[in-house]
């Protein structure tokens, strides 16, 4: 999101008569209202009474040419079944204009949307680097002082793996209860009662939509939630990973999924997410411990905790070797 609202903002600092419409897509619904409003903020008349279809306006508006250059961001496009459409449903592709003096950007956390939607044409955004991250959290801090602890502040952005959303969470966690980072970094690192309270904790982020939920643990249980209503055996590992270790995962002690290249795109999934990265093999992941927990959590909430622990002792127990000494390597 980020990203794209730099991309606008420049867009229009170069090309000042340009139009640029922000539309959001977690759902059809949500994209609809949106549309009502940008087709208010475009001066588009026939929906003050609800009997023109502002989707279809809009759509209309924006593929003449008389309308001139625009850009539009249609963001948060995380289901590609809402914006693909089904048989019985358009989605919201079907109402996206077309037209050669205007683009469309798309921001999107699933690899098969980007794909979709944009084919070649996508960007990976990559993990923040050091000096980022604490450009990002000076940005958002309210006492600068906090960053004159330099050794401890890049602990505590490395300990957030870099990650913008969840710096932005912290920080705000840091300026409501006015603690230090050092304090903070204690409670991200101490037990996990602590771990998930923080997590929780509703924090104001400007960055957002108000309707979306501004938590990271709730951020990120929306995310699983999706990966649970779209595929089964992606949502089956995410259950069984908060049950082993969270660094150093080999992919030989996770349940294989068939054939290979299915176990492929059920990982590439969970990394497109950001649930986990590749260590240097290529063959060993990490799944960052704030993700670690928050999964466990969902699971929790689910009721499937017990369950997948006993089929993670079980799956362990089959494919661990025996002690054989031709087997001590493995």
């Amino acid at each position: 999101m980020q990203v794209a609202l730099q991309l606008a903002y420049s867009v229009l600092e170069m090309y000042p008569n340009i139009s640029v419409s922000w539309i959001q897509a977690l759902s059809l619904e949500t994209f609809e209202r949106a549309c009502i409003e940008v087709a208010g903020v475009l001066g588009i008349p026939g929906t003050e009474d609800g009997k023109e279809d502002a989707r279809k306006l809009i759509q209309r508006h924006l593929s003449k040419k008389m309308t001139g250059k625009w850009m539009l961001v249609v963001d948060n496009a995380d289901d590609v079944e809402v914006m693909r459409g089904s048989d019985s449903e358009e989605g919201i592709l079907d109402y996206l204009p077309k037209s050669e003096l205007g683009f469309t950007v798309f921001t999107t956390r699933d690899k098969k949307t980007a794909q979709a939607v944009a084919g070649s044409s996508t960007l990976g955004v990559e993990k923040l680097k050091l000096m980022a991250a604490f450009d990002l959290f000076k940005k958002m801090l309210t006492r600068k002082d906090l960053l004159y602890e330099e050794a401890t502040v890049s602990e505590f952005l490395m300990e957030l793996d870099f990650l913008p959303l969840v710096i932005a969470q912290a920080a705000a966690y840091i300026n409501v209860n006015s603690i230090s980072t050092n304090e903070y970094l204690g409670h991200l690192c101490g037990s996990e009662t602590n771990l998930v309270y923080i997590m929780s904790e509703e924090m104001g982020d400007d960055t957002r939509y108000k309707q979306a939920a501004n938590a990271v643990a709730k951020i990120w249980l929306v995310s699983f939630d999706q990966i649970f209503r779209q595929d089964a055996d992606t949502a089956y590992l995410l259950q069984y990973m908060p049950c082993i270790e969270w660094k150093a995962i080999p992919r030989s002690i996770l349940p294989a999924v068939k054939p290979e290249a299915r176990m492929t795109t059920v990982v590439g999934t969970l990394w497109s997410y950001s649930f986990i990265t590749t260590r240097n093999d290529s063959q060993t992941y990490n799944m960052h411990r704030l993700a670690h927990v928050a999964a466990r959590v969902w699971v929790q909430q689910k009721g499937l905790i017990v369950e997948m622990q006993k089929r993670a002792l079980q799956h362990l127990s089959n494919i661990f070797p025996s002690d054989d000494y031709d087997d001590r390597e493995t």
